[in-house]
Formats: structure tokens, sequence, C-alpha cells
């Protein structure tokens, strides 16, 4: 039980005031904490900075009767709390309009710089345009200019085997003239099919194109010409009527032997340039003795 200081009359429960005198009590009667009494008049929070910094100044704290005195200390410390809420609150609030700003400029930046980047002119190189296309191109022609030769090549060979057929059987005895004169004129007639095959074909993407296939042709008129050498051999054995005839004193043979040495020359020329491109795309290399 408490009593009133003022009066000293007993409380007559868990009051704050005296019944008697109305007297405060100096402490509440009951376990709760006390709960204190707003000021009779609190003075207005002062506004939040402007420009989201700390101000300058403090605002110091005068009651509206016009006194000097200081604000509560409790009172002081939530003022000081508020002002560093909004100081939070306005740097987060700046922080988040920068990050904010940072991420939706971002895309339109690199929007810009795509478009930039797409309006300056790219080599055809980078992009893959006709520089790059036209050097596969350039590649593929080049192969198929230089398969289309080897054919013509083959048919040369073969032409010579049968050349090699006829003037050793003829010159063995082992062979009418005659059936070796028309094996001869086979051989010539091959010949001549691919010098004018040879006519017809492009080179343009073979470097030193042009220059090989003249190696070529000088092969061939080279090896028609020795094969009319051996071909009046045969006719000299065909006239005399006996086998065999001296090819070293038969001037038709010696004809032909001068000539054939002209294609072994022209043969190792063009060879020199037609076996690299053909080991280059997987075609058949030469000798000047198969050709």
């Amino acid at each position: 039980m408490s009593f009133c200081t003022a009066c000293g009359r007993p409380s007559s429960g868990p009051v704050r005031y005296c019944t008697a005198c109305g007297a405060p009590f100096p402490a509440a009667v009951g376990t709760e904490a006390p709960v204190a009494e707003p000021p009779a008049s609190a003075p207005p929070p002062p506004p939040p900075p402007v420009s989201g910094q700390y101000p300058d100044t403090v605002t110091v704290y005068r009651p509206r009767d016009g006194g000097s005195a200081a604000p509560p200390a409790g009172r002081s410390k939530a003022f000081l709390a508020v002002l560093a809420a909004v100081a939070v609150l306005a740097a987060g609030g700046g922080a988040a309009f920068w990050l904010t700003h940072r991420h939706q400029a971002r895309p339109a930046a690199l929007g810009a710089q795509a478009a930039a980047t797409s309006s300056v002119p790219q080599s055809p190189a980078t992009r893959g345009g006709p520089a790059t296309r036209s050097a596969a191109a350039g590649t593929g022609s080049e192969r198929a200019e230089v398969a289309q030769i080897a054919p013509e090549i083959r048919r040369s060979a073969s032409a010579r085997t049968t050349v090699l057929t006829a003037t050793g059987a003829v010159g063995r005895c082992t062979m009418v003239p005659s059936t070796g004169i028309s094996l001869m004129n086979q051989a010539i007639s091959q010949r001549q099919v691919v010098i004018a095959r040879l006519g017809s074909l492009s080179v343009n993407a073979i470097p030193g194109g042009q220059v090989m296939l003249a190696d070529f042709k000088r092969v061939l008129q080279a090896s028609i010409t020795a094969d009319r050498g051996f071909i009046g051999w045969m006719q000299d054995i065909q006239r005399k009527a006996r086998c065999p005839v001296r090819t070293s004193t038969d001037a038709s043979y010696q004809e032909g032997l001068r000539a054939s040495a002209r294609a072994v020359t022209a043969k190792k020329e063009f060879l020199a340039l037609w076996n690299p491109l053909a080991r280059k795309f997987g075609l058949p290399a030469f000798t000047a003795s198969k050709i």
C-alpha cells in the first residue's frame, strides 16, 4: 500500500493521483512500466532536406513559449534518429536511381553500339561476303579445271602404249608393217583428239595454267611427228619386202627418234607443272616415259 506524500492518505488501489487531494503519487502501483505523459505542446518535426544530403546545421529545438530550454534527451535522440533515417533513405533512393538508370541506359547504349557497328562497312573477309565466297569458289574452280586435264593425259598415255606395241612388234618382225602402220595412225588420231580438247578447256583458275597447256600441246605435237617418222620406217620395211630394216641407217626412223627426244623435253616441262597440282588435289602423277 502507498501513501500520498501530500496529505498522507493511503491509496485505494492502483491509481496515479490521490483521491483525497489530487496530488500525483511518486510511482505508479503495479508491475507495468510507467507511461510518460505527452508534452503539452510538441514541436512539429522539421521537414526533410530537399537535396537529399545531410544538413549543414542541426535545427535547434525551441519550445513555442519562447523559452530557451533544450529538448528532452529522449526526444533529441528520436529527432536525430529521424534525421539519420531520412538521410539513409535519401542516399538509398539516390543509389536506387543510379542503379536503375544505369541498367536502363545500358541496353540503350548496347543498342546504339550495335547500330553503329552494323553501319560500319565490313570487309568481305570479316562478314563472309563475296571475297570469302570467291576464295572458296576459286579453290573449287581450280580443282575442277585440274581434274578435267587428267583424262587427256590418260589418252596421251594410251596412245604411247599403242605406239610402243606397234614399233616393238614390227621391229621384231612379229607384226606385219601394215598392221603396225594402222596402229600408229590410231595413236596419232588419239593425240589429235587430245589437242582439240585442250583448246576448249578453261584454266583461268590454275596458276600458270596456260603455260601448262602449251607444254602439253608441244608434247602431243612432237609425239605425232615422231609417230609419223616411225610410220615411214615401217613403210620402208614394206617397200623393201624384207625384215628387219636397220634402224640406224633408216632416215625415217632417225627422224622419229629426234622428234621423240623433243617430246621428252616437253613432257618434263609439262609434268613439272602438272605433278604438284596432281598431288595437291589427289590426282595421278606421271613420268615422261608414261605419256
